[in-house]
């Protein structure tokens, strides 16, 4: 964001010190433009940031689970099973 505000203010200000004979329409919309760029930039690139989290959870809760399966499936005592399954790192679901 930062540098299109930068592109944005050189376009307005590099008319006013090197094409002062120019019209300054299609400057302050390049401006415009620039910092409209920029912004939406930031904003999908926090989305991207939000739903990337949200998979590396999702992924993580699909493991715990698929683990949680994997002792089912191959524990025949159920108090073994069921200690097992208790000290599991549950705490991934929590997050």
């Amino acid at each position: 964001m930062a540098v299109a505000v930068f592109l944005a203010l050189v376009i307005v200000f590099s008319h006013y010190f090197l094409r002062h004979y120019t019209v300054t329409a299609n400057d302050y919309f390049r401006a415009l433009m620039f910092v409209t760029v920029g912004l939406v930039t930031a904003l999908l690139s926090e989305i991207i940031a939000k739903a990337y989290k949200k998979t590396e959870h999702l992924n993580a809760v699909l493991r715990a689970i698929s683990n949680v399966n994997q002792l089912i499936t191959k524990e025949k005592d159920l108090d073994k099973l069921l200690n097992e399954v208790c000290y599991f790192p549950l705490y991934i679901l929590m997050e």
